[in-house]
């Protein structure tokens, strides 16, 4: 991948807590202007467990709707819902 086909967004820090799992991490967005093929990406399996491709008003709709099929780390979803949102407002993308 080159460098004009990635542009750094974001980042921000956050905490994740539920019951007994607490887990404080840092976030980076980046928004990539490439097509892949997710078939061939090398994943880290401790780190990932599937990757899967959504477009962004697909992704938005899941998220405004109680996060249909995504992952349980609902700040992480806020993050990227208020990045979109506020790009969009922007006219970035």
């Amino acid at each position: 991948m080159s460098e004009n086909e990635i542009r750094y967004l974001v980042s921000s820090t956050s905490v994740y807590d539920k019951n007994d799992f607490h887990n404080r991490h840092y976030d980076e967005c980046y928004l990539i202007m490439k097509d892949i093929d997710i078939s061939k990406l090398n994943l880290q399996n401790e780190e990932v467990a599937e990757v899967k491709y959504f477009s962004k008003d697909d992704l938005l709709k899941r998220i405004n709707d109680n996060y249909n099929g995504l992952t349980e780390k609902t700040v992480s979803w806020h993050f990227l819902k208020k990045i979109l949102d506020d790009f969009q407002n922007l006219k970035i993308f």
